[in-house]
C-alpha cells in the first residue's frame, strides 16, 4: 500500500519539485511522479473546503490554490450539478487531476478526428491524466450534487497563453483566456481580476 500524505505535504512536494528556479518544459517534468503524489493524498473536505468557492451561474468555478514558481499552478474546481466543460486542449502541458468530492465523467476525444474515444466515471480519490498527445477532453458533472476536483497544470501554459475550446461538430478552435480565477488561496477575487 502506498504511503499516504496530507494535503499540506502534497503542496510541499509539488513546491519542492516544481517551484524551482529552472524553467521546466513538458519534456523535463516527470508527470508520473505528479500522478503518484496525487494518488498518495486521500481527500478530506476540511483540507480544501476554504478553496471551494462556487458560483451557480457558471458551469464550474476555478479557484487558485497555489502557484509553484513559473512551472505549475494548482486549481480547485467546483462543478455545478448537470454542468461541465466544453471540449478543450491543455496548451501542450501536463494536467493531473484528482476528484476530491462527487463524480465526474471524462469524455476523451481524438485530437485528429474528434471521434469520442472513451467515457469514464471518476469517483472520489480517482486520479486522471491528460495531455494534448493523448487527445482533447471535456469533464461533466452528471449528478445532482456539486463535485470538486484538484488540477495540477505543469507547465502553466494555459494560464499564461490560454487554451483552445474545440467545437465538437466542426473541429474549429477558439483560444480562450484561462488566467482569471474566482478565488486565489481562499480569497475571492474581484470580478475580471487576473491571478497574481
Amino acid at each position: 500500500m502506498k504511503q499516504q500524505i496530507s494535503f499540506d505535504s502534497l503542496l510541499a512536494e509539488f513546491e519542492s519539485r516544481l517551484g524551482v528556479e529552472d524553467v521546466l518544459t513538458p519534456q523535463t517534468i516527470d508527470h508520473t511522479k505528479m500522478i503518484a503524489l496525487m494518488e498518495s493524498y486521500t481527500s478530506e473536505e476540511s483540507d480544501w473546503e476554504k478553496y471551494a468557492y462556487h458560483d451557480s451561474s457558471r458551469s464550474y468555478t476555478r479557484n487558485g490554490v497555489e502557484n509553484f514558481g513559473h512551472n505549475a499552478n494548482l486549481l480547485l474546481l467546483v462543478w455545478e450539478p448537470g454542468k461541465g466543460s466544453l471540449v478543450h486542449d491543455h496548451a501542450a502541458a501536463h494536467c493531473v487531476m484528482k476528484v476530491l468530492k462527487g463524480h465526474l465523467q471524462e469524455y476523451l476525444f481524438s485530437s485528429e478526428t474528434l471521434k469520442l474515444e472513451s467515457k469514464r466515471d471518476l469517483g472520489p480519490d480517482s486520479v486522471a491524466y491528460i495531455t494534448d498527445e493523448l487527445g482533447y477532453h471535456k469533464m461533466v458533472n452528471e449528478s445532482s450534487e456539486l463535485a470538486v476536483s484538484l488540477h495540477l497544470y505543469t507547465p502553466p501554459y494555459a494560464k499564461l497563453n490560454g487554451c483552445n475550446i474545440i467545437d465538437e461538430v466542426n473541429g474549429s478552435k477558439v483560444k480562450v483566456n484561462m488566467s482569471r480565477l474566482h478565488s486565489y488561496k481562499g480569497v475571492l477575487m474581484r470580478e475580471g481580476c487576473d491571478t497574481c
